[in-house]
């Protein structure tokens, strides 16, 4: 017996396989209004929304699509970049999503709407990506970033280190996770220790950074701004000359620190950050430490050998310390 199969009755997991091949735009037009049945496919298929300005998919999907979701809270994720010039906010409602999750902003200005829409997700909002240009509303960003009660993982490209933190919230924020990124900017430690206040919960710390501008540290200054982080990566392309400033920064302000890795991304020009005294002093007061990644190179002017040697000094003092120690040419990364 032949049995007469039509395209209507392919199954659910096939409809989906075939919308990953095509854009929103060649969805909707080729299956939409096709049977009542792949309507709900098309309509519930979007859990996340990506708005870009000059990008037909993005114009059509907030045009055409969002306001016909059936369930808008089952939105979320929503990355909107670039997109000041479209005329999103004249329809803001449309992306009004009441259980959104995560959150990217890319090369957007910092305006009244943007701060608005965060303050609708702020509920929910666990993850938040956000790439902006710097305007005299920084600080209500970032004091609004702060506030948000259920935010965990934080990534943030603002050139935090240019811009002085300003009195912001009486509470704390729950942040375990933050990602600072601006590879062609200096990072003020007296910011980021104004910054690390409110992060009491933070587990781990990633910067990004041209190099590091560094404020006399004194103990009982920052004595109360303690991070209780285990996990700490600095990706810089010059090194402090002197190695004591980038160790007193964090033995003060991260003294549990149980990971640490440290990228140069230029050639070192001495050996001082593999001078086994200053690590032995380093250690010491950095009980916690289990895991060192250093991933440097010599100039040329350093000779191999002596290179090596103090190498072979690490490796042998840091075992004694039952401290795993990985040495890698930056060259190579």
């Amino acid at each position: 017996m032949f049995i007469k199969t039509i395209i209507e009755d392919l199954p659910t997991e096939l409809w989906l396989d075939i919308f990953t091949y095509l854009n929103i735009k060649e969805q909707f037009n080729g299956f939409y209004n096709l049977n009542q049945r792949i309507n709900q496919f098309l309509l519930n298929y979007h859990y996340h929304v990506n708005l870009k300005n000059n990008d037909e998919n993005s114009q059509y999907l907030f045009e055409y699509i969002l306001s016909q979701l059936p369930h808008l809270e089952s939105i979320s994720n929503l990355r909107l970049e670039n997109i000041n010039k479209m005329n999103l906010f004249q329809n803001v409602k449309r992306l009004h999503f009441p259980c959104l999750k995560s959150l990217t902003l890319c090369r957007l200005y910092i305006t009244n709407d943007i701060l608005d829409l965060i303050n609708f997700y702020a509920p929910y909002l666990e993850y938040l990506n956000v790439s902006l240009l710097i305007s005299s509303k920084w600080n209500i960003l970032i004091k609004l970033i702060l506030s948000l009660p259920k935010l965990h993982r934080c990534y943030l490209n603002l050139g935090i280190g240019l811009c002085p933190i300003k009195s912001l919230i009486s509470s704390i924020s729950p942040i375990k996770y933050l990602t600072l990124l601006g590879s062609n900017q200096f990072c003020s430690m007296k910011n980021l220790v104004a910054l690390f206040y409110y992060l009491p919960y933070l587990h781990s710390l990633y910067i990004e950074c041209d190099q590091l501008k560094f404020n006399e540290i004194i103990q009982d200054q920052y004595s109360n701004k303690l991070l209780s982080l285990s996990n700490f990566s600095l990706q810089i392309n010059h090194l402090p000359e002197l190695f004591i400033n980038l160790i007193d920064f964090i033995t003060i302000t991260m003294p549990y620190i149980e990971k640490l890795k440290i990228k140069c991304c230029n050639p070192l020009k001495n050996l001082v950050y593999i001078n086994i005294y200053q690590w032995i002093k380093a250690i010491d007061l950095l009980i916690h430490l289990k895991e060192l990644i250093l991933i440097i190179t010599p100039e040329k002017t350093i000779k191999k050998q002596t290179w090596n040697r103090r190498i072979e000094q690490l490796i042998q003092f840091t075992n004694m310390r039952h401290i795993t120690l990985q040495i890698i040419s930056s060259t190579k990364t």
